[in-house]
Parts: C-alpha cells; structure tokens; sequence
C-alpha cells in the first residue's frame, strides 16, 4: 500500500484545561467516546479525491498527513489563556495586526484533551465570515484519536483512523460528495496537541 508523502513544516502548541471562547459552553466531561464498528475499506485516494478532499478542508484544516491546523501565509499566532493560564484560542493576526482567523479549543475537563474546535475566518463583512467545526473521538481509553468529523462551508468529512499505531491508515468519506477512499500513513494524535501546518494566504473582506 503506498504511502501519502508529506508536505509542510507542522508547528505545534500545547493546549490544556477547561477553557474556551465564543459560542462554546464550559467543558465538564471528557472527550466523547464514539461506539464504532470496523471502520471501512476503500480503495487509495486518486489524485481527484484527493483534491476533492483539500476543497472539502477550505484552507482551514487538514487531514492528510496529520490532522491539523492550518495557519495563514503571512500571519503570526497569538495565544489567549484563562485565569488558570490555560490557552482557550488562538488568533492568526496579519502584518497589520488584523485577526484573519480565530481558532476557538474546548478541551476535556478531565484528561485535558481537545474534543472540539471552531476554526473562523474573520471579515469585515460578516456575511463572508468562513466557520469550520471538528468533534473529535477518542478510543475508550482516551488515549488516541480514532474519529473526526469536520464540517466546513462545503460539506462534510468523516475520517475513521484504521489503527492505533504512529501512523495509520484513515478511511474518509465526504458528504454530499459520496466519495469513499483511504488514506495512508498519516500521524496519529493523543489530542493534548494540536498542531499547525503553514495554509495558503486569505483575504479580509
């Protein structure tokens, strides 16, 4: 089974604790825990799902190699912490010290990893403001990530990871698009770091 090469240099920053900005509520219980059958068996992403599957990530996340973040060309990250010194966002401001994205964390009262994100693009005009949500599953015992499910501005992604191992297979499903593939060699996550990955520049409408 071939591997998907690698692309980008992944930064990462520690998230802990309960706190968290904007439309999310206090993180009282742990990450959600996803009953799952055997994840499925597809065949190796082709270039045109693979594709499919960038336009699906809209510049905010990806999924390929590891899952991650993706920070605007050009920005620089700011981290916000609570009154427990605890970081609850993230913005990615401009040269101009503008905030073209917020990255919003809900993290797991208990084991203090993240089971949520909210990814939004900043506008001046609100109507073209992009918002990205992922839920993220644990296996049961809250160790290692097995499931997303991202919602973006084109649809919705489903990734079941295959194995527990430092790299694995990921079987994804896009929605509406019903496309079905693999993904191989990708990075496993505990979910107490959430890495970056460089994204492409975006503009402030």
């Amino acid at each position: 089974m071939r591997l998907i090469p690698t692309f980008g240099v992944t930064a990462v920053v520690t998230l802990a604790g309960t706190a968290f900005l904007g439309s999310f509520a206090s993180a009282l219980m742990g990450p959600p825990r996803f009953t799952l059958h055997a994840a499925p068996s597809h065949a190796i992403a082709s270039p045109e799902d693979l594709a499919i599957l960038s336009d699906y990530c809209s510049s905010h996340v990806q999924i390929r190699t590891q899952f991650a973040v993706l920070q605007p060309e050009g920005t620089r990250p700011v981290y916000h912490q609570d009154d427990h010194g605890h970081v609850s966002s993230i913005d990615f401001l401009t040269a101009g010290d503008e905030i073209a994205r917020k990255v919003e964390i809900m993290l797991s009262a208990s084991s203090g990893r993240i089971y949520n994100l909210k990814v939004v693009d900043l506008a001046h005009d609100k109507s073209h403001a992009a918002t990205t949500t992922v839920e993220i599953g644990y296996d049961d015992y809250n160790e290692k990530v097995i499931f997303y499910s991202i919602r973006t501005a084109k649809g919705v992604i489903h990734a079941h990871i295959q194995d527990a191992n430092e790299y694995n297979d990921v079987s994804v499903t896009l929605r509406p698009a019903r496309r079905a593939f693999m993904l191989g060699g990708v990075q496993s996550w505990n979910g107490l770091r959430l890495p970056l990955a460089p994204g492409p520049v975006i503009t402030i409408i």
